[in-house]
């Protein structure tokens, strides 16, 4: 029998997980609306298109969400610092680094295709739309980020479902034809309104207490220009590579399972950074981080196994209901990408402890044996199918966890 201790403190860790799971749902259900409507249109590439856009979009906002806002997950967990002077530092460092990669971005948008010979960009105008909303979402991307060390889900849930609101009616055509642009657009100005919204409600006449020692949220800066910019950018080359030694075709066709299996990862994620980051954060001793990776291995890896063997079973079916018919991969295929997120999962469970440990030399290193590896093999090596391209996912996330794993044991467990 549990003791009532025992049996709260289960309660609350359900109640956690059961909210943190709707912050992700909202944005997950809002985002396959989107792809639906895009992939009732005659050509299937329009999928592709859009999701080239939103690696864009990431990329600009990812250096800083990536990086400085695990950090400030990681101090408003752990030192409990002031608001107003952990907010002021990560809004100066966040937005100053993606200014930085956004300003980049618009001076070679116009010539990187042609310099590269691929069609990473899909036009000046949008891309110049997608580098404005990856820029303004940094700043409400920085609330959600110490929101979530504060562990107020309630106020992530509101900001999730702000975000994705407007684009779901944009989606289902209430404010005309959905089109790329438009689709951009509405993201541009959804996020210019909140963070309008956020500066204006948040009390900045706090005073801006510092603690001994201080935040040191420039330590994650490296983390956040690994992650932040070889994650999209991998997978914006990775796109075009396959459209140009295949097909755009090809490419709908596994960006499609990646979305589908996105309920699965994302999800798992999402529950890592808001459940089991801040725990791992408060952890006092390497046996409380063993057990709580423990936790997170039977919580969020094991579950996510089954789950995403669940979607190679009924591949056909939710592909038909989320896409149609011309987006289902073969099986024998399938299998190799469904794989492959499973180790992917497994290794992000160790990245979250590197993050609590702040490892962050590590966690850099590592970000180029995921989708950077990936992009590499595909460039280099024979690409004749999207079965070659299953396979050389596979080998980059068993090298990636392999990785995680060593980095793990030398940081944390050579001794108690």
């Amino acid at each position: 029998m549990q003791q009532p201790e025992q049996r709260s403190a289960t309660r609350s860790r359900m109640r956690e997980i059961l909210l943190g799971s709707g912050v992700v749902v909202v944005g997950l259900c809002a985002r396959a609306l989107v792809d639906k409507m895009l992939a009732l249109h005659a050509s299937r590439d329009l999928v592709a298109h859009w999701a080239q856009l939103q690696s864009v979009f990431e990329l600009v906002a990812g250096v800083a969400l990536s990086g400085i806002g695990h950090g400030i997950t990681v101090y408003a967990s752990r030192h409990n610092q002031d608001p107003v002077s952990l907010l002021r530092s990560g809004l100066f460092w966040g937005l100053s680094l993606s200014g930085l990669v956004a300003i980049a971005l618009l001076s070679g948008m116009t010539t990187l295709n042609e310099v590269v010979h691929r069609e990473l960009l899909q036009g000046s105008e949008l891309t110049s739309w997608a580098i404005a909303a990856g820029w303004l979402s940094v700043l409400s991307g920085l609330f959600y980020a110490y929101w979530l060390g504060r562990k107020w889900r309630g106020r992530m849930l509101l900001l999730m479902t702000a975000i994705w609101t407007p684009m779901a009616l944009a989606a289902l055509g209430l404010f005309g034809a959905p089109s790329l642009l438009l689709l951009v657009r509405v993201q541009l100005a959804t996020h210019a309104l909140l963070a309008c919204a956020l500066v204006l409600s948040f009390n900045w006449k706090g005073a801006a207490r510092r603690k001994p020692g201080g935040t040191k949220l420039y330590a994650y800066l490296p983390a956040g220009l690994s992650i932040g910019i070889l994650s999209p950018a991998s997978q914006a080359w990775s796109r075009a590579e396959i459209a140009s030694r295949l097909s755009w075709g090809d490419v709908s066709q596994l960006q499609a399972l990646w979305r589908t299996s996105e309920w699965i990862t994302l999800l798992s994620a999402n529950i890592l950074m808001l459940i089991f980051l801040p725990r791992f954060s408060v952890s006092a001793s390497k046996t409380g981080l063993r057990s709580e990776l423990f936790r997170a291995w039977l919580i969020i890896a094991l579950p996510a196994g089954v789950a995403l063997a669940g979607i190679w079973v009924f591949q056909p079916v939710l592909l038909q209901q989320l896409y149609d018919t011309r987006f289902i991969m073969p099986a024998g295929v399938s299998a190799l990408f469904l794989l492959g997120d499973t180790l992917r999962v497994a290794s992000w469970v160790l990245l979250m402890a590197l993050f609590a440990t702040e490892k962050v030399k590590a966690i850099a290193i590592g970000e180029w044996l995921s989708l950077p590896l990936f992009a590499l093999l595909i460039t280099l090596f024979p690409l004749t199918s999207l079965k070659a391209v299953g396979y050389y996912y596979l080998l980059t996330y068993a090298v990636y966890l392999c990785f995680n794993i060593y980095c793990l044991r030398r940081t944390l467990f050579t001794s108690s």
